[in-house]
């Protein structure tokens, strides 16, 4: 799996840290891949879910990260998941009308202590992110 996407830098109050975004032309191509990042360094670990992870919805993430760890022998990678929370709806007469009125919800993401929400800070580039020290490992299922 070569790694199609991008890494942001979020920021819960506490510290920033990053987290890998999967990015490709349709879903179909990023569906069940997930990242974990590390809580004590600045890697980040791509896996593919199983098919019994997939279909398990968020337990199937957590057991994937218990999984990975044992894999990696570590004890510090964390999933940071991502919501969209709905946006207002708002009457429209037409659906040009609608389309310069609507502004996609911002993600609203996890954090490494799973208090709270982070927000984003800045992305880079994979190639960027690796050249300022960051370790991507991509860990085929």
């Amino acid at each position: 799996m070569k790694p199609l996407g991008y890494v942001v830098w979020l920021a819960d109050g506490e510290c920033e840290f990053p987290h890998f975004i999967f990015s490709a032309d349709t879903d179909m191509v990023t569906n069940g891949l997930v990242s974990f990042t590390a809580r004590d360094s600045r890697e980040l670990y791509l896996v593919r879910l199983l098919p019994e992870e997939m279909s398990a919805g968020e337990s199937g993430v957590a057991r994937a990260a218990t999984r990975v760890m044992a894999t990696a022998r570590r004890r510090d990678l964390v999933p940071i998941l991502a919501h969209f929370p709905a946006p207002a709806r708002t009457r429209t007469a037409s659906f040009a009308q609608f389309r310069e009125r609507y502004h996609a919800p911002a993600a609203r993401y996890s954090t490494l202590s799973g208090r709270g929400e982070a927000h984003l800070v800045r992305e880079e580039s994979t190639e960027a992110f690796i050249a300022g020290g960051g370790i991507v490992h991509v860990l085929e299922s």
